[in-house]
């Protein structure tokens, strides 16, 4: 009678260890959205919440895009001020005395506009036309360059965010264990061992909220560098954007279309520019005409009106040299484009790559490997709560079921970025061709 009830008692108090220890697990899977944002890494001035899609918003209005895109505008009033001049008028005035056989004024007047022989107004025009496409093409890699950057320090924050208040929920939840098992030690229930688990476990959960509040952090500071913020601590709002998975056909369009990159089309772009400016500077160096005339006083009192002709002939090679100079940067620029068409269209591959591989992750994480650790862990406190197992099992199984849960956030960010990643590329290559 003694041992039967000695028994039960053990029962009922290891049943209520098992109960106070892990009655926090259920309200840390229920939370969605962390409670704390770790207000002692944050004293700057103001924080400030941002959606993903306010957060591309701003990206796109950075100063390096306003800055281009009014480079644009300068560029379009330059093209209303070309002309096929190579040179300003040219105007000379001489003044002197004529002394023999009398004194009188001597003096003469000369205007003289050259012109050129090259097309040189074309080629003033192909210049800027040249260069305004080459910056409209640079603001376009700029803008996606910056969306790109936005959206995945986003993403890394809401990560780093939610899995700092989950292993901050965990770490409640293991600081009421290692209570409990303190009193189970005291009651002759638990074992040291229990104790000294459950003191490790606290311990590992602080190293791994030390390390997620620096990623966290970098995250933060790679979005507030983007977003061009000053003196505003940034964090996330709401949830992760919801994306649909690119077909089939949209999965090739991207590839085919790889050479409409923007960092491709502003590289061919430039290159463009340099063959005009080489052609301008051909043209602006070619022989020249100048017309003229003279107006000279050349006695006490007459005037003589004279028609000017003047040749200026290219004997120096300058325009050639420049040229060469100017089509060696283009050869260049061209060759940066080769060889950065072939690496896109592997990174193009890698963006597909990664579509499939993220969602397969996740898949197998959300809707598999965490449920499984789930069952484990709560049969594990079953067991435990019944006394048929021991606290050090138990600890093992919420070590896993925790490490499953946070790899569960890191995939979700993982599939959300390689799908946004897709979508910002495939809006900005444009409409596939028909």
């Amino acid at each position: 009678m003694h041992a039967q009830w000695t028994y039960a008692r053990g029962v009922v108090i290891r049943a209520l260890l098992a109960i106070s220890v892990f009655a926090v697990c259920a309200q840390a899977h229920a939370q969605d959205r962390p409670q704390d944002i770790d207000e002692a890494a944050h004293e700057r001035a103001t924080t400030h919440a941002l959606r993903f899609d306010e957060a591309l918003d701003v990206a796109t209005d950075s100063r390096e895009i306003a800055g281009l895109a009014q480079s644009q505008s300068r560029l379009r009033v330059a093209r209303d001020h070309t002309n096929a001049l190579p040179d300003d008028l040219q105007v000379s005035v001489e003044a002197g005395a004529q002394l023999l056989p009398s004194t009188a004024f001597q003096g003469r007047i000369g205007v003289l506009q050259h012109f050129s022989t090259r097309g040189l107004g074309d080629a003033h025009r192909s210049v800027v036309d040249s260069e305004s496409m080459a910056r409209a093409q640079e603001l376009a890699f700029v803008r996606l360059n910056q969306r790109l950057r936005a959206g995945a320090a986003w993403i890394r924050l809401w990560v780093a965010e939610h899995e700092l208040a989950l292993l901050r929920e965990e770490l409640v939840a293991a600081q009421r264990a290692m209570a409990s098992a303190e009193r189970g030690l005291d009651l002759g229930e638990l074992l040291r061992a229990d104790v000294l688990d459950a003191t490790s476990y606290c311990e590992e959960l602080r190293v791994m909220i030390l390390d997620t509040e620096a990623s966290r952090t970098h995250a933060q500071h790679d979005l507030e560098r983007v977003l061009e913020t000053e003196d505003v601590a940034l964090t996330t709002a709401g949830d992760l954007p919801q994306r649909p998975m690119p077909d089939s056909e949209a999965r090739q369009a991207l590839v085919a279309r790889v050479r409409r990159d923007p960092e491709l089309v502003a590289l061919v772009a430039g290159a463009t520019a340099f063959r005009a400016r080489a052609e301008q500077a051909t043209a602006q160096n070619a022989m020249r005409i100048g017309l003229g005339a003279i107006v000279d006083r050349t006695t006490p009192s007459g005037i003589a009106v004279l028609a000017a002709l003047a040749f200026t002939f290219p004997t120096t090679g300058r325009g050639a040299r420049e040229s060469a100079m100017l089509n060696a940067e283009a050869d260049a620029a061209l060759g940066r484009a080769e060889t950065r068409a072939r690496q896109r269209a592997v990174d193009f591959e890698e963006v597909l790559h990664e579509l499939d591989h993220s969602a397969l992750t996740r898949a197998q994480v959300a809707e598999r490997w965490v449920p499984a650790l789930a069952l484990e862990l709560a049969e594990r406190e079953r067991l435990f709560a019944a006394g048929e197992s021991t606290m050090l099992e138990v600890f093992r199984a919420r070590r896993a079921s925790l490490t499953g849960r946070v790899r569960e956030l890191a995939v979700h960010g993982d599939e959300t970025l390689a799908r946004q990643i897709f979508i910002e590329l495939d809006g900005a290559l444009g409409a596939p061709s028909q």
